[in-house]
């Protein structure tokens, strides 16, 4: 199985930048993207809505950044919009699609460099979010959360960067977070299972960083424990520049049911 999570920076303008024509190509089972900025029933460029894909949405509240989707080659058995507390529903934050015996969600953290405002959503939603985290725990099944978590976790996922212990997106708390939620609830960064070299990012804030790889690892599956052991391989893709972010490439041992729409 083939999954491909992407922070978009916006819909149309990741399609204008050439997105889904490479998506196209990528023969992915499952698709999920973060950050889409318009609301789906307004988007009329059909190059985003690929023929081979079942679409779904969940968008932000009108205003607000954010926006989720999932694209599914196999039909889910369920789709599950939202949680129970609003930062999750006001940004559009979370999508979970269900097939058998595994859940794949497609999670926006809200970013907070921009305003205040934004920096208490973030915290207030990592808050619920981690309750929400240990209920999965408990669940009999497995989960895959793409997720643009808007944290880089250890020196290995930033670069070296003078303040980066004073920037949101590095700060001790944030750290601690997700610390907590790979240690105390036992989730793995699929990314690193097999891939632990650094200088491995997925978002840059401008062209030169990019060109320079002065960037932030902000963007990572995480994975059910039990799911460890089926992490096959694990990507970042540099070739086009579609939005700050790169699109995250992982391969599982796993199969969804060949049923097709």
């Amino acid at each position: 199985m083939k999954i491909i999570s992407f922070n978009l920076d916006g819909i149309s303008r990741a399609c204008e930048k050439g997105f889904f024509e490479w998506l196209n190509r990528q023969d992915a089972d499952v698709i999920c993207l973060q950050n889409i900025q318009e609301n789906d029933a307004e988007l009329t460029d059909q190059r985003i809505f690929p023929s081979d894909y079942l679409h779904y949405f969940f968008s932000a509240e009108p205003g607000q950044p954010g926006g989720v989707a999932i694209y599914s080659r196999t039909p889910p058995k369920a789709i599950m919009t939202g949680l129970n507390f609003p930062e999750a529903n006001t940004f559009g934050a979370y999508i979970q699609a269900d097939f058998d015996r595994l859940s794949i969600a497609s999670i926006w953290v809200p970013e907070c460099h921009q305003t205040t405002a934004l920096k208490s959503a973030k915290f207030n939603f990592l808050d619920a979010y981690f309750l929400q985290l240990e209920k999965i725990q408990r669940k009999r099944r497995d989960f895959i959360l793409c997720g643009s978590w808007e944290i880089a976790l250890d020196h290995h996922d930033v670069a070296t960067i003078d303040n980066k212990h004073t920037l949101s997106g590095h700060l001790p708390e944030e750290r601690n977070w997700m610390e907590d939620v790979q240690r105390q609830l036992g989730f793995v960064d699929a990314y690193r299972v097999v891939d632990r070299s650094t200088e491995q990012y997925t978002y840059w804030h401008n062209e030169e960083a990019f060109e320079q790889n002065t960037g932030w690892r902000f963007d990572y599956p995480l994975i059910t424990h039990s799911l460890k052991s089926r992490v096959l391989n694990a990507g970042i893709y540099r070739g086009q520049r579609f939005s700050n972010h790169a699109p995250v490439i992982t391969y599982y041992d796993w199969e969804l049911p060949s049923e097709l729409f």
